[in-house]
């Protein structure tokens, strides 16, 4: 599991680094950014948060869930232009059936998540505290590698919003939570993909800077291990997704709104 939560954190980090170099300069007063007051975004009702919108496989999913989802940063996103906007959403007639037909409207891309959080409970897969570490340790590897390319641990703090390494790692460990499960959920279930020294050695000649890092001069059997992988995290996550689109084929849903 390990091997391919380091490929996910090395994409969501890396994706990062030339945009903080951007955007970045190392004259530049991270102060403000760090201090700044967030407006004041209102918050669900709670009726309306206990609103059923469908139920799934049994499980009642109510409007509370998609606010935790996605409905908070549509209203926050609103409430920049007016604060008046973001109170009408949530706590007017008119706001909220807006708001159970946008969640209408965009169900239906996150039933994956639905049935796929209900597959993992059921499956019992957890993250362990060992494998929590773990991860926070890859973190620290890669913020290193950052901060050889002239990121500094303060760019990234303020780019993601954290006042401290620890809470950005918990952060990214919160957003990524999911995801861990489901890839040792995959691992359990079809176990760890065959890759060959062969396919391994084509696919670092075919791209080779994408495994080198920081030295271009690494060989093939210097980054042998990444390779494999990377194309171990690529079959299994190729065998998920067949595995996901039977579970939503499967699934049965009824929708309440």
């Amino acid at each position: 599991m390990k091997k391919i939560l380091l490929m996910t954190l090395v994409a969501i980090l890396l994706v990062s680094a030339p945009i903080l170099a951007q955007q970045m300069a190392p004259e530049q007063d991270l102060g403000p950014m760090m201090g700044a007051q967030e407006p004041q975004v209102p918050t669900i009702d709670d009726d309306f948060a206990s609103e059923v919108i469908a139920i799934v496989n049994g499980e009642e999913i109510s409007m509370g869930y998609f606010d935790d989802l996605i409905l908070q940063d549509l209203v926050a996103h609103m409430s920049q232009a007016d604060p008046a906007l973001g109170d009408l959403l949530y706590n007017s007639e008119v706001g909220q059936e807006f708001l159970k037909e946008y969640t209408r409207n965009i169900f239906d891309d996150f039933l994956i998540q639905i049935v796929l959080a209900q597959e993992i409970e059921e499956a019992g897969i957890e993250i362990t505290e060992v494998e929590k570490q773990e991860y926070f340790e890859e973190i620290d590897m890669q913020l290193e590698m950052m901060g050889q390319q002239g990121i500094s641990q303060q760019d990234l703090l303020g780019y993601y919003g954290y006042e401290t390494i620890e809470e950005f790692k918990e952060g990214m460990f919160e957003d990524q939570l999911l995801l861990m499960k489901y890839e040792k959920l995959l691992e359990e279930k079809f176990g760890e993909p065959e890759i060959s020294e062969d396919e391994a050695r084509e696919m670092f000649e075919a791209n080779p800077a994408q495994f080198q890092g920081i030295d271009p001069e690494a060989s093939f059997d210097e980054v042998k291990d990444q390779v494999i992988n990377r194309l171990q995290e690529m079959a299994l996550m190729e065998r998920g997704q067949e595995y996901l689109q039977e579970m939503v084929e499967d699934a049965e849903v009824e929708m309440e709104i």
